[in-house]
């Protein structure tokens, strides 16, 4: 049972997070963000604001517009809409090489498992047959 919980944990932890856009109300600059998955963990400096599409649809403190399409185009759309300097990339800064080590292992555990259960079926079933081959020699 904790192995379940701990592989139902694990897949939310390394699922990719959606595409946004954030905004910087200081500055008035705004540009699509991508937080990440696995192998990557993006951040947002402090002073930025994260606004994720619902129904194909970016609603922020400055207003709303659609988000669909190519990332860096609907929010280069959509920070012209809101009156925003569109900043061009991903915003994020990549953080967390550490982790990245850890879940890349746990990962490759969790792939490699089926395989390494297969070869141990396989060598139990070969020793069995052996052992009963023995049996008949010996007794036959």
């Amino acid at each position: 049972m904790h192995t379940i919980i701990a592989l139902i944990y694990l897949s939310i932890l390394l699922a990719p997070l959606p595409p946004g856009m954030a905004i910087n109300p200081q500055t008035r600059e705004c540009g699509y963000y991508w937080g990440g998955d696995e192998w990557i963990n993006n951040k947002l400096p402090d002073e930025w604001q994260i606004y994720y599409p619902r129904n194909e649809l970016i609603t922020t403190d400055a207003g709303s517009c659609p988000w669909q399409g190519n990332w860096d185009i609907a929010s280069e759309s959509c920070c012209r809409k809101l009156g925003y300097t569109y900043v061009p990339g991903n915003l994020g800064l990549e953080r967390g090489q550490p982790i990245r080590t850890q879940f890349a292992y746990m990962i490759l555990a969790m792939k490699l498992a089926p395989f390494v259960l297969v070869a141990l079926i396989v060598i139990v079933v070969v020793l069995l047959v052996r052992r009963r081959k023995r049996r008949e020699a010996v007794g036959g």
